[in-house]
């Protein structure tokens, strides 16, 4: 049975694995200045509800991996028709989970993690120069090749949003010819951490180490200014592989859960 709780009882639930939690840590630094947020707690799932215009959205975080699915399903849906959750799933199968109501439901995507220590012992070594990217950069990011569907922003797009608001940063590889060739974005988080944005690799110049070295030079500059780094969506294996050997250690598993 779920009950009401407080949010001084939620960040104890959260702080307890502080990298397990991250994301539901974020999240609930922005949505617990909202009135209108609640907390449920049952004996083996917590859930926050964060109503919006549009939809309710629901981080949900099992206390087990046995949690009673059904019995969240029917909690939520007796709240509200339109939402979408954001559950953790980590050490648990998410394809053993069975769903009675018509949802979209997303592949488990992971997240990974490093503290102030340096957990590389091998250094990636590539030809070319990384160095962020300035307003005076427009004409690389110009010529910069089509990304496909790559999920999230493209440079073109988010290029302007960096430089002009000043909301993160771009790290540029470029190789010795003077040829942007990939790049990785990092915004600044609330709890201390660079959090990865994307990631890219012109098709070409992939398996040579530029990711891995991008994703080096991010965690180095985190670790130079005293905080940590995240990687909060690796959706595909070339990501996971890169964020591993860059020194990102895995911390969990997510899928998302919208209503139809």
């Amino acid at each position: 049975m779920y009950r009401e709780v407080k949010l001084e009882q939620v960040q104890e639930i959260l702080d307890k694995e502080p990298a397990r939690y991250f994301d539901e840590r974020e999240e609930l630094e922005d949505i617990s200045l909202e009135d209108n947020t609640r907390y449920y707690l049952s004996d083996d799932m917590l859930l926050i509800f964060s109503p919006q215009r549009i939809k309710t959205l629901i981080t949900a975080v099992p206390l087990k991996t046995d949690f009673d699915l059904a019995a969240m399903e029917d909690f939520i849906n007796k709240r509200s028709d339109r939402f979408m959750i954001h559950l953790n799933v980590t050490g648990i199968n998410a394809g053993s989970l069975r769903f009675n109501e018509p949802y979209v439901i997303s592949d488990p995507y992971k997240s990974y993690w490093t503290d102030g220590a340096d957990q590389t012992e091998i250094k990636a070594e590539v030809p070319g120069r990384i160095r962020p990217l300035t307003d005076k950069d427009t004409r690389y990011v110009r010529s910069f090749p089509d990304e496909g569907d790559v999920p999230g922003m493209k440079l073109r797009e988010s290029f302007s949003i960096y430089t002009d608001d000043d909301i993160g940063t771009i790290l540029g590889y470029f190789s010795e010819e003077g040829f942007l060739l990939g790049y990785l974005s990092y915004t600044p988080s609330y709890l201390d951490a660079y959090s990865v944005d994307g990631i890219f690799v012109t098709p070409a110049s992939r398996r040579q180490g530029i990711g891995t070295a991008l994703a080096q030079k991010m965690i180095e500059e985190a670790h130079e200014q005293g905080m940590e780094a995240y990687w909060p969506v690796a959706q595909t294996e070339l990501v996971e592989k890169t964020a591993e050997k860059a020194g990102f250690s895995y911390v969990a598993s997510r899928i998302t859960i919208e209503s139809v």
